[in-house]
């Protein structure tokens, strides 16, 4: 087991630490092995600081394994920050204190109060991994197998991208520790770690990584339509890379506080993008249910001749069967503002959150189009004016096409591949249509 897990550790990309910095570095990270092994590449490098947050984090194989690197980077002197979303977190208690016994400092983003609607509706959906002030990983990913094609049911297609760049890193620091700092959003553990556990929990997060470094050969297998060659994904961007970020606090006679409404300078952002495009957008996107400012904003793109296209799920890949069922109900309003949809039909999920404008500009980040993550999520995102970057990714979203049906048009698999699964989220979402999305959708 140890020279399995030493092995893994050693496959990864090391010699992304060793090259000289040469310019911004917007690597897209669309295939899970790449994303898999680029994430512990980083933990395992880490020389002074690890700030990682995100949305959801289970207790499987990926979240123990994760956890494992964390434990070992604290162990070495690494100064370890970890905020993890109140209602997204899976971990139990005693392995949350047994991260804090470890040296892993913790902090949980916005702890649900079934009395204080507030407390449910704002969440920390922006996921982020920034090492030593100098890279950050960011994108749409969990951390469970369900994002690592680890599943045996259900496996998302995702999307995240690793940055390098003073100035974009710079941002995302400020943004994580504009959370870490606060007082009345971020809030520290409770409760004493009991040293009966410190076994079982090692033992937990010690057979998690082995059996990753054990799934690795396969992830590598099937990684080939998703991949991008690793001479482009290295190569440097051509102009700087830009963070985006919500400033969700604000001073109140000297002092910090909790903000009346949630800050939507994310979404001011990518407004700014899409009101910039003159030729082509295409959205990459798990949800697509935008509110009246985002049609308002994509039917005057279309008005000035630029050709929008969106993958989102259909009723056999989705999640969420009753967002689903809500977008199903709007297709048609959609489509007279000039949007063309395209439903992905395969075997995995869309979870992928990314944009391409003018094939010049590419943008990955944790941002859904529908309402909450414009009024009420802390969303972040990365995007770069690249031409041969952008290409990467419109190049991703042609093969996808391949497995999507246009709204109207027929599906490109026969209904006889279809999974068990996937009829089940199709009667579901069948059924949702015409009984909670009517009503559920007056308020989304």
């Amino acid at each position: 087991m140890r020279f399995v897990c030493t092995f893994f550790l050693t496959l990864c990309f090391n010699h992304l630490f060793a090259q000289e910095d040469k310019g911004d570095l917007f690597r897209i990270l669309s295939d899970e092995y790449s994303a898999l092994t680029v994430r512990y590449s980083l933990l395992r490098e880490a020389k002074t600081e690890i700030l990682f947050s995100t949305y959801i984090i289970k207790s499987d194989e990926i979240g123990f394994a994760n956890l494992k690197m964390l434990v070992d980077a604290a162990h070495r002197g690494v100064q370890v920050k970890v905020i993890l979303d109140g209602l997204g977190n899976r971990l139990p208690a005693d392995m949350l204190l047994y991260l804090a016994d470890q040296g892993v400092q913790v902090k949980i983003f916005n702890k649900k109060i079934w009395t204080r609607p507030a407390t449910i509706f704002r969440r920390m959906h922006g996921k982020m991994l920034i090492v030593d002030g100098s890279l950050c990983l960011v994108g749409g990913r969990n951390i469970d197998n369900e994002y690592f094609r680890m599943d045996s049911l259900n496996n998302f297609l995702d999307r995240e991208v690793l940055i390098r760049g003073d100035e974009a890193v710079s941002d995302a620091c400020t943004h994580f520790n504009a959370m870490w700092n606060h007082k009345v959003i971020c809030t520290d553990l409770k409760g004493t770690f009991n040293p009966d556990d410190r076994h079982r929990c090692d033992s937990l997060l010690k057979n998690s990584i082995g059996e990753v470094a054990h799934r690795l050969p396969l992830l590598r297998q099937v990684r080939i339509p998703d991949t991008i060659s690793l001479n482009d994904a290295m190569r440097p961007t051509v102009n700087p890379v830009h963070f985006v970020y919500p400033e969700f606090t604000y001073r109140k006679n000297g002092r910090i506080s909790r903000p009346s409404r949630s800050d939507r300078r994310v979404t001011r952002e990518l407004l700014k993008l899409i009101a910039a495009a003159d030729s082509t957008l295409d959205i990459e996107v798990a949800y697509f249910l935008p509110t009246h400012l985002w049609v308002k904003a994509l039917r005057a793109a279309h008005r000035r001749g630029v050709r929008i296209r969106v993958i989102t799920n259909s009723a056999l890949s989705n999640d969420v069967p009753l967002l689903q069922a809500i977008y199903s109900n709007r297709r048609n309003r959609y489509k007279r503002a000039g949007i063309e949809l395209y439903e992905y039909c395969g075997s995995r999920m869309v979870h992928m959150k990314a944009l391409t404008v003018d094939r010049r500009i590419a943008l990955i980040g944790s941002y859904n189009l529908e309402r909450k993550s414009e009024k009420f999520n802390t969303e972040v995102a990365a995007w770069v004016d690249d031409p041969f970057l952008a290409g990467k990714q419109e190049s991703l979203f042609e093969k996808y096409l391949v497995n999507c049906q246009p709204y109207g048009g027929e599906c490109p698999v026969s209904p006889t591949a279809f999974s068990a699964e996937q009829k089940k989220r199709k009667k579901k979402v069948a059924w949702m249509r015409w009984t909670l999305a009517p009503i559920v959708g007056l308020v989304l």
